[in-house]
């Protein structure tokens, strides 16, 4: 298995760029002693909205009069619930079925990532490359490798 390429992520354009994973000093030290990285649920995200859709998006998704406007992606099942793709039972479900280890995408540092992920200004970076990144995996994981984008749902995106 491995990496796999995935329609629905953007791979990075350039596999040669710098990845950043800012750390504590604690981290880093778990990274070490177990050989592994932590991935996190989507749900445990200590931001509540990572992994939803804006209300206006449900709103507008969950609104019955509104059923030809759903992406090509989503469908709603018996009870209401928004599909999105065929192999998610929902979005509540994707959260519980999907994991990640974020890395910051950029040739440079950067310092709000530095005060996000560092205590008291006690903290590390570990710089890689996308692709050193992606060749760490063993062949029996199984991951994608994707940028993620967000929008601005107040001002980007138009409902007809």
């Amino acid at each position: 298995m491995g990496y796999e390429d995935a329609e629905t992520l953007r791979s990075p354009p350039d596999w040669d760029s710098k990845v950043w994973r800012y750390l504590s000093t604690t981290q880093l030290l778990s990274i070490l002693e177990k050989h592994k990285l932590q991935f996190t649920r989507t749900d445990k995200f200590p931001d509540p909205y990572e992994g939803t859709l804006p209300d206006e998006i449900l709103e507008h998704l969950n609104d019955d009069s509104t059923d030809e406007g759903l992406p090509e992606s989503a469908r709603k099942d018996f009870e209401g619930e928004i599909i999105l793709e065929d192999q998610f039972n929902s979005i509540k479900t994707f959260n519980k079925t999907f994991f990640h280890n974020c890395w910051n995408y950029k040739n440079y540092e950067s310092k709000p990532m530095w005060d996000s992920k560092s205590k008291d200004g006690e903290g590390l970076a570990i710089v890689s490359t996308a692709d050193r990144l992606k060749q760490s995996f063993n062949i029996n994981d199984h991951l994608f490798i994707g940028l993620v984008e967000y929008e601005d749902y107040q001002n980007d995106v138009v409902f007809d």
